[in-house]
């Protein structure tokens, strides 16, 4: 018989917290999560599959860390989820969520603490400052993230990859579109979960923000100086590719 399992891929910033609640409400007694042990870590096939053998009433399980399935047991039917946002929104809500953090020790949340925008996005941008705001949502799409994948990966690679990825999906979510996003991810999983509650509420949101993605991105451009703007998008560039693809591709599922 196949298993179903229901795969969210939480990445950071991308309303997963949000999606989590819903399910944790929804599967209670079948909801999971999987992480590595160092905050770095990256899990791929191996560990997820290990994970879900070793816990079989599971039907949802989360991971900030894993990366999409490239091959998935024959006696599994996985439905994955994930969520994109506009990268230079996101690297906004990224500064202030590590600003606002209370008791974190992580690096980024003491420099978030010291800077202004302007400093934080030019100190992210150090290779000091990782990737949390270089093209982050193709590594992840891509599998690019894996230090392996890293090795024999390049730019144009990571954006072939994620592309095929977004073109071939039946389903992701859309930040900006978020209330469109839970209608289509009802009629995605409708045939492994019906009847379930996709109320939700906001959960982990930093700060109150503009309503449109056009007033947010004006507001981010007048708190950074003309050349760390240029310095974001530049180092963006895949991510920005990937989500306008992203949306056409949505618009189109959405018609469906």
């Amino acid at each position: 018989m196949t298993r179903k399992v229901i795969i969210h891929y939480h990445l950071f910033k991308n309303a997963g917290s949000t999606i989590d609640h819903i399910f944790e409400r929804e599967c209670v007694g079948r909801f999971g999560q999987i992480e590595g042990e160092h905050p770095w870590s990256v899990l791929g096939d191996s560990e997820m599959t290990t994970y879900l053998e070793q816990n079989p009433d599971i039907e949802y399980v989360t991971s900030h860390q894993a990366t999409l399935y490239t091959i998935v047991p024959d006696h599994m039917q996985v439905f994955p989820i994930f969520f994109l946002r506009h990268p230079i929104d996101r690297a906004h809500s990224v500064y202030n969520y590590e600003k606002l953090q209370t008791g974190s020790t992580s690096h980024g949340s003491r420099m978030a603490k010291q800077l202004d925008f302007d400093g934080y996005v030019q100190w992210r941008l150090t290779p000091e400052g990782g990737a949390v705001i270089r093209n982050f949502q193709a590594r992840c799409v891509s599998g690019r993230r894996n230090p392996e994948r890293a090795r024999t990966m390049n730019d144009q690679q990571m954006q072939e990859s994620s592309l095929q990825k977004i073109a071939a999906m039946e389903f992701f979510g859309i930040v900006e579109r978020f209330d469109e996003s839970i209608t289509l991810m009802q009629r995605y999983l409708e045939g492994f979960r019906s009847g379930m509650n996709y109320q939700y509420e906001r959960v982990n949101s930093s700060v109150v923000r503009a309503r449109t993605i056009e007033e947010r991105l004006a507001l981010i451009h007048s708190q950074l100086s003309a050349d760390t703007y240029d310095l974001l998008i530049r180092h963006n560039q895949i991510d920005l590719a990937i989500y306008e693809a992203a949306v056409k591709r949505f618009d189109m599922l959405v018609r469906k």
